[in-house]
Parts: C-alpha cells; sequence; structure tokens
C-alpha cells in the first residue's frame, strides 16, 4: 500500500516537500511582484526571474545571540540574485559598485560613488558609509576651545577638524599650528 506521501510525489512527479517549497517560492515571487519588491538587497539591481530569485536574511542569524528570534524576524529578510546571496556568503566583506553606485552600511541606500568620502582601504576607494550619515557620525563640537599651545580660549572655528578627537578638533588653534615648529629627523 502507498502512502501518502508517495501518492503525492508520484501525482507530482517530484517529493511532496521540494513541490511545497517551490510552491511557496513561487508564492513569494507574486507577492515580491505585485508589491514591487523585486530589487537585490547586495546590487540593487532588478531581479527579473523567478529562478535567480532568492530569499535570504539581512543578519546572519547563525552567529547571532538569539539565532531563533533573529532567523523568524521577518524585518531582517530581503530579497537577491542567488548569485549574489551566496557570492556575499563566500566574501561576506567585499562591497560592489554597480552601475557607479555603492550601497551605504548606515541608512541602507544607494548612491552614486561621489557620495561617499574617499578610503583609499576599501576595495571600491570609497567609505562604507554615505557622507550624509557621516554627518551625523560627528561630534557636537564645542563653541569655545582652549588652545593647547597658548592657553588662548578661542572660537572652535579657529581649530583644525579632527575625527579622532573628542571634541572633534585639533587641540592646537591654527595659528600656533602654522608657528610651531616641524620636527626633522636628523
Amino acid at each position: 500500500m502507498e502512502s501518502s506521501n508517495q501518492k503525492k510525489a508520484k501525482l507530482l512527479g517530484m517529493p511532496f516537500g521540494t513541490a511545497n517549497g517551490k510552491l511557496k517560492k513561487m508564492l513569494l515571487w507574486h507577492f515580491a511582484t505585485k508589491l514591487k519588491m523585486l530589487v537585490c538587497y547586495h546590487c540593487g539591481e532588478l531581479i527579473e526571474t523567478l529562478e535567480e530569485f532568492s530569499i535570504e536574511h539581512t543578519e546572519p542569524w547563525m552567529s547571532a545571540a538569539d539565532p531563533v528570534g533573529v532567523f523568524f524576524d521577518v524585518e531582517k529578510i530581503a530579497f537577491s540574485h542567488i548569485n549574489c546571496n551566496v557570492g556575499a556568503a563566500i566574501h561576506p566583506n567585499t562591497r560592489k559598485v554597480v552601475g557607479g553606485k555603492l550601497r551605504c552600511s548606515i541608512c541602507g541606500g544607494w548612491f552614486q560613488k561621489d557620495s561617499f568620502h574617499k578610503a583609499s582601504r576599501d576595495t571600491t576607494g570609497r567609505t562604507s558609509e554615505c557622507k550624509r550619515c557621516a554627518i551625523k557620525d560627528i561630534l557636537i563640537v564645542p563653541a569655545v576651545l582652549v588652545c593647547c599651545a597658548c592657553g588662548e580660549k578661542k572660537s572652535s572655528s579657529d581649530f583644525h577638524i579632527d575625527r579622532y578627537s573628542a571634541t572633534g578638533r585639533r587641540y592646537m588653534c591654527k595659528e600656533c599650528r602654522k608657528t610651531k615648529p616641524k620636527f626633522i629627523p636628523e
């Protein structure tokens, strides 16, 4: 006597689990098409066929503190080309320029390369966050600072910008930096 799954497999010409998975993928494709959500999460290009359509987690769930929570969080699911999805798994830290555009790591938007600051160490030659998101990251600079060389209180505009400083400005004013002797190794 045939089991229910054997009968279904015989009727469908494939295992029932495989047919069920294909049906679910077709339904997702159908709804994503209607909702105009067929833009690849990785490259920003249109996903044109069901064969290249894939579903992925935008956050690696296996290494998450709460893998079950991340796995089932529908807000952390996106669509992509199957090649982009697999490529990202193989080379997770490789960014690509697609049509002259890059994806911002903060806001997720796609922008022209010149919307990113230059970064010689990155494979794209640009920072991972767009200029707009980078501005949000800049510190609120105090209006008045004290120069470490002359000890005078001066406007923050009298100091050069220094992103690595706690105040967002250099510790020595522009005037003192001009007159400060340069270090010349012997």
